[in-house]
């Protein structure tokens, strides 16, 4: 990650989320790191928009 050009993406920003709800010791903590890649939102898609998962949701709220 450090060696590539360019801005971090939506993926790179829900990692580091990940990565920090992984190093607290609250309960419930791997349910916090499974939704920081997760979509919350509740309305379904008319269309999909692309064939394939990303990896994480590009709008992940911290």
């Amino acid at each position: 990650m450090d060696r590539s050009e360019g801005d971090a993406d939506f993926r790179l920003e829900a990692f580091r989320t990940a990565l920090k709800h992984l190093a607290e010791k609250k309960p419930h903590r791997a349910k916090r790191v499974l939704l920081s890649f997760s979509d919350p939102t509740t309305k379904p898609l008319a269309k999909a928009t692309v064939k394939g998962a990303t990896g994480a949701w590009p709008g992940t709220v911290k």
